[in-house]
């Protein structure tokens, strides 16, 4: 197996991305690259009628399909964790067939005859139509602007913004931490536009050098480490006709100077929004008419040890608000009325939802993650009584979806464990089912990867699942060294049924070169409900890494496992807990090799730091206990750090704070540092040599 070959996006057939039905629900259209650019993504259709597949757009119309784009966007895709081209995203005009295209820096207006015009400055970011489709709004400048479809006339709809003060955009913490990345809501008559206004001047600059390999850039980023100052917010809704702007009256019940705008959106003429308090254990819901300038707060909800954010906020066609809650201790559906009173409740035993795909009046299509949490279905249930109406998809994928608005088709993607991607649209009136698209892993990759053993650990009341990958040439008679590969981190998983990504094929090449690769879904990682994530609460490197060391441990039995060859190896939340793992156990992982580690909790973000250890004020002895630097004189064995030297996410400093401590104690260590990268490697030959990097680190110490 050759590892330039592996890490190559030719590995795979190119993914499908962002499919969707269109609003006359006669194309299920999405975005793929070709055989040859399989990162170049291109639109296509497939047609309901013919069921035949086209492409939608000549990609060659489009003018640069790599940039230029600005800071702000750059920022945003890597919080999106968007590394393609060609066309990145598009949206279907609610009013007629034409599109909106997203391409390079540019934004392009395709009318329904096919003609292509240039709609929108370059700067442009989060474009999308208004609600009827007669404007197309973005934010450039850190104001909102607005291009009328008809006269083609491009506006700026507010002027205050910039320098300090952001219009119409979601703050970094909030992008990468709670998923929000809009800044701005439509009302759906087009009346009003409701939007963010945040003010960053308070938040802590922090001047970091961002290494490149010919040059070195100085950057003051606006971090909020935690325990420092947030952004303060505000909520306008600007009146399309008037251009006026009135203000929310947040002040008389929100408490928005210590606190998260989490969710918003409009639903039959007024503006709902949900907040989360600074600490994420009280989420509130507010509901505001433009018209009265009532403001009210309809639904509170307490969660400890903190509340898991998941769906936007959702509506029935009738008008009944959806929310996502874990009070039962898993994820179930809540229907409230729009003053708040509670109507209808949709939970299971030991199941979680994981999406909301659509709502209708009388049933729901969700997508849950099975009692195991190894399986995510997408199935129909009836609001009516509760009843499963339908199944979608097969209990041993990963899966999702989406549905037309009339009930009938059905979208599936399905994941694998050895296929990354299989979708299929499903004809509901007739029971048929038509393959969109296949993307298996290539044939000569395939022949080379091994099948996978799933199995399970008890821990105390829990039963943890594993993968282990054994060489393909394995005889029970001979002793391999191994490998835990490690995330562990809340909110991820790394064991179910379905693809793993790049990581995956990564951890078969390990497997080829001889070593046994572990993978284990401690205490704290998604989608086992809350009990089985609140073990971490205020205990990073503590219940996380009693699970990881209890699975070493069970490795250590195994007759075929060297017990004196253990490793360990992780990125970011995973870079975290192999160093914990080495400084902690230093008996049992005798090599590890750690990237992008955050290695003191003081350094990363609020948003997610304080939702799971506090405030750094109020717990200190937490903070200290969940740091590398506590640990660091634990260390023995051979260790490899890793990490972007442009890292915007997990600073730099968590590193080099490391290399310093380390070099006053004496101990040795490899480093592997990546000029110009941020947090994900996205640069495919820095990716394949920081692999190949670990592997030859693995064999020669392991």
């Amino acid at each position: 197996m050759i590892l330039n070959e592996l890490m190559s996006p030719d590995a795979l057939e190119p993914l499908l991305m962002a499919g969707e039905f269109s609003p006359n629900s006669r194309f299920y259209t999405f975005l793929k690259g070709t055989p040859e650019k399989p990162s170049q993504l291109a639109l296509w259709a497939f047609d309901l009628e013919t069921k035949t597949t086209r492409s939608l757009v000549d990609i060659s119309q489009l003018g640069s399909l790599e940039g230029p784009l600005s800071d702000e966007e750059k920022a945003r895709r890597e919080r999106l964790r968007l590394f393609v081209s060609g066309i990145t995203h598009y949206e279907w005009s609610p009013k007629d067939e034409s599109l909106l295209l997203f391409a390079g820096g540019g934004v392009y207006w395709r009318s329904k005859t096919g003609a292509m015009d240039t709609a929108v400055s370059s700067g442009a970011m989060d474009a999308r139509f208004s609600p009827r489709g007669h404007f197309v709004s973005w934010v450039s400048g850190r104001n909102l602007h607005l291009w009328n479809v008809q006269t083609k006339v491009e506006e700026p709809l507010t002027n205050h913004g910039g320098g300090a003060i952001s219009v119409g955009s979601a703050e970094f913490v909030v992008e990468e931490e709670l998923q929000r990345f809009e800044g701005y809501w439509w009302s759906e008559d087009e009346a009003y536009i409701a939007f963010e206004e945040f003010d960053e001047s308070g938040v802590d600059i922090i001047k970091r050098n961002e290494i490149y390999a010919d040059r070195i850039e100085t950057v003051e980023q606006r971090y909020p480490a935690a325990g420092k100052a947030n952004v303060t917010w505000k909520l306008g809704v600007l009146d399309l006709k008037s251009r006026s702007t009135q203000w929310i009256p947040l002040d008389t019940q929100v408490d928005h100077d210590e606190s998260y705008l989490a969710r918003a959106a409009w639903d039959h003429g007024n503006f709902f929004f949900m907040t989360l308090n600074r600490q994420q254990t009280k989420a509130q819901v507010f509901r505001f008419d433009p018209k009265t300038k009532e403001l009210k707060k309809i639904i509170e909800e307490i969660s400890l040890p903190w509340f898991n954010l998941m769906e936007k906020i959702r509506f029935t066609p009738s008008g009944d608000l959806v929310m996502v809650s874990e009070r039962s201790g898993f994820a179930g559906v809540y229907i409230y009325s729009r003053e708040g009173e509670l109507k209808k409740s949709l939970v299971f035993d030991s199941e979680s939802v994981l999406k909301i795909i659509q709502i209708f009046d009388d049933s729901i299509d969700l997508v849950l993650a099975t009692k195991d949490g190894m399986g995510h279905m997408a199935k129909r249930y009836s609001l009516k009584d509760s009843r499963c109406l339908q199944v979608f998809s097969d209990p041993k994928a990963v899966a999702t979806g989406s549905s037309t608005k009339d009930k009938r088709w059905v979208a599936v993607q399905q994941t694998f464990t050895h296929l990354p991607q299989k979708v299929e649209i499903l004809d509901l009136e007739t029971g048929s089912r038509h393959l969109v698209s296949e993307s298996p892993v290539k044939p000569h990759i395939l022949k080379e990867i091994t099948d996978p053993e799933f199995g399970s650990l008890k821990v105390k009341d829990y039963t943890l699942y594993f993968r282990m990958i054994k060489p393909k040439d394995f005889s029970p008679s001979k002793k391999y060294p191994a490998i835990a590969y490690v995330y562990g981190g809340p909110h991820a998983q790394k064991v179910n049924y379905g693809w793993q990504g790049m990581y995956y094929l990564y951890a078969q090449y390990l497997a080829a070169q001889g070593f046994v690769v572990f993978t284990l879904d401690n205490r704290g990682s998604a989608h086992r409900g809350k009990a089985f994530e609140a073990d971490i609460a205020k205990a990073f490197g503590s219940a996380d890494l009693e699970d990881q060391v209890h699975g070493a441990k069970y490795l250590q039995t195994l007759p075929f496992v060297d017990k004196d060859r253990l490793g360990i190896y992780g990125w970011s939340y995973g870079g975290y807990m192999t160093l914990m793992a080495m400084c902690k156990a230093p008996d049992l992982f005798k090599v590890g090799s750690s990237g992008a580690p955050v290695t003191d909790w003081c350094f990363y973000d609020t948003a997610y730091t304080e939702r799971y250890l506090g405030l750094p004020q109020l717990e200190a002895d937490t903070y200290k206990k969940a740091s590398v630097f506590t640990w660091v004189d634990g260390l023995k064995g051979k260790l490899q750090l890793i990490h972007g030297m442009a890292d915007d996410n997990v600073l730099y400093v968590n590193s080099t704070m490391l290399y310093s401590e380390l070099q006053k104690r004496g101990k040795q260590f490899e480093i592997q540092a990546y000029p110009g990268e941020k947090h994900a490697l996205a640069s495919n030959p820095m990716r394949v040599h920081c692999y190949a990097s670990i592997t030859r680190f693995f064999k020669d110490n392991l």
